[in-house]
This record gives structure tokens, C-alpha cells and sequence, in this order.
């Protein structure tokens, strides 16, 4: 009697070898948010030493507001990300198979962590952006503020176009693991894929 051909994903996915990957996934997500918070302290501290007194409060504070704009970008990446993907997948009774799902989103994360802990090495280890802000005699807070609001986009742009880059790795780890690990065809891998790219462009954090 002849074979069938089976979609289903491989076992070696199931039972604990699922938990597994959930917990490597939920492991390098969590990496990157700490990693994410680390660079954030660095790179002000570096702004800080580089600037006239006068700017550091402010600078503090948009340092503040554009970390939980950017952790919340992450966030909102990942949860788009999830949904687009969980749609896209095919049709299957499987409940486990959407946890799959999940579990690979979360670990295609891994080449953003890795970009992450590179930044990290990096900027620990000496390198520093060029950072070239002065204050004009008489400058009041509006004005250091709004001086701040378009230097640090500007200053932190390279990391920004890096960081572009990265996702896009991410994106296609997301394909190839939908593929290997959680039956998905080539459309629907690559259409999650580029959704994945998207909404990660748009949170363009760090």
C-alpha cells in the first residue's frame, strides 16, 4: 500500500521538544528586551558626557520616553507579528500547532537579540557615536528641548538603518522556521515573513 504524503510537522516538535522550543524562544525575547534596556543606559550616559550641562535633564527625559517607545514598539511588533502569522497558518485541528507558531515567532527574534548583545559588546567595549551638541549662550529649556528632539534621531540614525538590516534577518528566520518546524507552505511562509518585516520596520527601535 502506497505511503501518504503527511504535512503535518515533525513530532520531534511535540510534547517536550515543544516546550523546549517555547522556552529558547521566550529565552532570546526576553535577551533582547534586557540587552534593549542596557544599550538605552549606555547610550545615554554617553550623550551626557558629551553634551553641555544645561541639556543633560532634558536629555534624560527624552532618553526615558524614547525607551518605553521603543520597548512598546517591540512589543507591538511581536503581538502583530504573532496574529498576522496565526493567520496565515494552515488549516489543522491542531491546537499545539498555533503554540508552535508562536514559539517560532518568538525565536526568529534571535538574529535581533544577537544585533542587541553585539551593540552591547560594542559600546562597552569603547565605541562611541559622534555626538556634536552645543548650547548658545541664553538658551532657554524650549529651545535645549527642541535642539535634543532632532539631535538624538539624528545622532542615533546608523543604529536605526543597523538595526533595519537585522530585521529583515529576522523576518526570513521566521519564514524558514514556519517552514521546517510548523508545516507552512512557501506563499504562506513568505507572506508571514514579509508581514513580519513590516511591522518590525515600523517599530524601528534600537
Amino acid at each position: 500500500m502506497p505511503q501518504q504524503l503527511s504535512l503535518r510537522p515533525p513530532e520531534l516538535l511535540d510534547g517536550a521538544s515543544g516546550r523546549a522550543l517555547a522556552t529558547a524562544g521566550w529565552t532570546v525575547v526576553s535577551l533582547h528586551f534586557l540587552l534593549l534596556a542596557v544599550n538605552h543606559w549606555i547610550l545615554l550616559d554617553q550623550f551626557r558626557a558629551q553634551i553641555p550641562a544645561p541639556f543633560r535633564k532634558t536629555l534624560a527625559q527624552i532618553f526615558i520616553v524614547r525607551g518605553m517607545r521603543d520597548g512598546a514598539g517591540e512589543v507591538m511588533a511581536l503581538t502583530a507579528g504573532a496574529w498576522l502569522t496565526v493567520q496565515l497558518r494552515p488549516p489543522s485541528p491542531d491546537a499545539a500547532r498555533s503554540r508552535r507558531i508562536v514559539s517560532a515567532l518568538l525565536l526568529s527574534y534571535l538574529p535581533v537579540a544577537l544585533h542587541s548583545m553585539g551593540l552591547a559588546a560594542a559600546l562597552l567595549g569603547g565605541w562611541r557615536l559622534d555626538i556634536w551638541i552645543a548650547s548658545s549662550a541664553g538658551a532657554t529649556p524650549q529651545a535645549i528641548a527642541a535642539t535634543l528632539n532632532e539631535a538624538v534621531p539624528v545622532v542615533m540614525e546608523p543604529l536605526a538603518r543597523a538595526r533595519d538590516v537585522v530585521n529583515a534577518f529576522a523576518a526570513i528566520t521566521l519564514g524558514a522556521l514556519l517552514r521546517q518546524a510548523c508545516g507552512f507552505s512557501a506563499w504562506r511562509a513568505a507572506g508571514a515573513a514579509l508581514g513580519f518585516a513590516a511591522v518590525l520596520t515600523l517599530a524601528r527601535g534600537l
